[in-house]
């Protein structure tokens, strides 16, 4: 038997050890090998030692290659070889004489702060010459007066004379110092009249008298007038121009109008209008007749609130409606021929009398 088993199973050689091995080790992985204390690699094991390392280093710890690392001095020499033509505009834009212009043209001396070269103004000017020119300033120019304007020096005033020279009117003297007046014989009450013939302006009694008429010319709006005595003017609308008016300003004033077509007159007192509407009337029964239209718009500060027409009164939309007081004082009449409603509930403390047709609603 044992010679049988030594034919069918070979000996061991490491020859045939390796290759069983090799054999047996492609068909696992590391999945089939537990970790010990040499441990597997890991993505986060690797990063966090490359990382737990690189905080150690710096550039001094890396020998520098192809990539040369940035120094002052390269930076320097770099640059001295550069120009803005090397350098893309972007948002802080290049300065050109364009854009300069264009910006200045929209400034003023408001967009420039006063430095010690500073702005003109009226009072600093005022300040400057009234520091600057003094009497001795004037002095030290050695003027002439004799070639000022043709003037002789006698035309001006000396320091003794004041404000104006000899040979000027002083405040002092009278209306007979001027060249062109002469009062010679001047009288209390007397005027000063020109004489064309002297060609001065001499003493003369004043010219005196009643006014000579009184005329009343046409369009006027007056009537009267004479031409001597006592003149009576009264208001005559008959007297003016189509388009014109006659203005009563005092509450007691009427107002007289003439319709010139009939004769009819008119009597207006100014209590009775205000802003051009009919505003009161007179004591006692009034009528308002209305002879050329169809009818009456009332309105409340220039908005429609109702007409008066043939076919009776119309509210408009802003016309309200039409309201009473459910106690009735007064004391009336609804005629036979007439027809009125009342918005209940009523209460008549007066005297109805009813004739027509009453409802109460």
């Amino acid at each position: 038997m044992g010679s049988e088993m030594c034919i069918r199973d070979s000996y061991w050689t490491t020859a045939r050890g390796e290759s069983m091995f090799d054999t047996r080790l492609a068909t696992k992985d590391t999945g089939d090998l537990a970790e010990g204390s040499n441990l597997y690699y890991t993505t986060v094991r690797v990063n966090s030692d490359f990382d737990t390392r690189l905080a150690t280093k710096d550039t001094g710890d890396l020998a520098e290659g192809v990539n040369l690392y940035y120094t002052d001095a390269r930076f320097d020499t770099r640059l001295a070889t550069k120009d803005t033509d090397d350098l893309t505009e972007g948002t802080n834009l290049y300065y050109t004489s364009a854009r300069f212009d264009s910006a200045f043209t929209g400034k003023s001396t408001s967009d420039l702060s006063e430095g010690t070269n500073l702005y003109y103004t009226d009072a600093r000017a005022n300040s400057a010459i009234d520091t600057r020119v003094t009497k001795s300033f004037v002095d030290a120019l050695n003027v002439d007066a004799d070639t000022l304007d043709g003037n002789d020096s006698t035309a001006f005033a000396t320091s003794a004379q004041g404000a104006l020279a000899d040979s000027a009117i002083q405040p002092t003297d009278g209306v007979g110092d001027l060249s062109d007046v002469d009062t010679t014989g001047v009288t209390n009450g007397q005027v000063l009249a020109y004489n064309s013939a002297s060609g001065d302006f001499e003493p003369a009694d004043p010219t005196t008298g009643d006014i000579t008429a009184v005329n009343t010319n046409a369009d006027s709006g007056l009537a009267g007038g004479a031409a001597s005595g006592d003149v009576d003017l009264t208001v005559d609308p008959s007297n003016l121009a189509d388009g014109t008016s006659i203005t009563v300003d005092t509450s007691n004033d009427f107002l007289i109008l003439e319709d010139v077509t009939d004769g009819s007159v008119y009597k207006v007192n100014p209590d009775q209008i205000a802003s051009g509407s009919a505003n009161a009337l007179i004591d006692g029964t009034s009528d308002l007749t209305i002879t050329d239209g169809t009818g009456l718009d009332y309105d409340i500060s220039g908005t429609d609130v109702a007409s008066w027409e043939v076919g009776g009164i119309a509210l408009t939309t802003n016309g309200g409606i039409f309201r009473h007081n459910q106690t009735q004082a007064g004391t009336y009449t609804v005629a036979a021929n007439e027809g009125s409603v009342m918005a209940g509930p009523i209460t008549i403390t007066g005297t109805v009398t009813n004739n027509g047709t009453l409802v109460v609603i």
